[in-house]
């Protein structure tokens, strides 16, 4: 697969992520508790208990890993749902929301008449479409 490939397949998957943004949210809130509880736990501050450590339970590398890596396959299962149930959640990268139709003999980007989705109402121009 080329890097090409790769680079829209990987952006496809992330449309369909759309719950990711809450998940890092999360993890990104974990990781600053933790690192205010290690900072507390190593106290050298003299406003703080006096410069003496605070007595604050410490976060091991398991637990963080556990919790990531359980926050990270929590968002994806439930954005892959949502977007299963509601196909109107996934959104390009310009923002605007698009539907995906996962049922067999529909062509993704298709409308119901089996027409693409980017065509226009609009005829070419240069050609004619009176009785020529």
């Amino acid at each position: 697969m080329g890097l090409r490939q790769l680079y829209f397949l990987l952006g496809g998957l992330l449309d369909r992520l759309v719950y990711l943004s809450y998940g890092l949210s999360i993890i990104l809130a974990f990781i600053g508790v933790k690192l205010v509880l290690e900072a507390l736990h190593e106290n050298n501050l003299p406003f703080i208990n006096g410069g003496e450590p605070v007595p604050v339970p410490t976060v091991g590398i398991g637990l963080s890993l556990s919790v990531i890596i359980g926050v990270l396959v929590i968002t994806t299962i439930a954005s892959l749902v949502a977007v299963r149930r509601n196909p109107r959640l996934v959104h390009t990268p310009d923002g605007t929301p698009h539907a995906i139709d996962d049922r067999p003999g529909h062509e993704h980007g298709e409308h119901g008449d089996g027409q693409p989705a980017t065509a226009s109402a609009e005829p070419e121009r240069g050609r004619s479409t009176a009785g020529d």
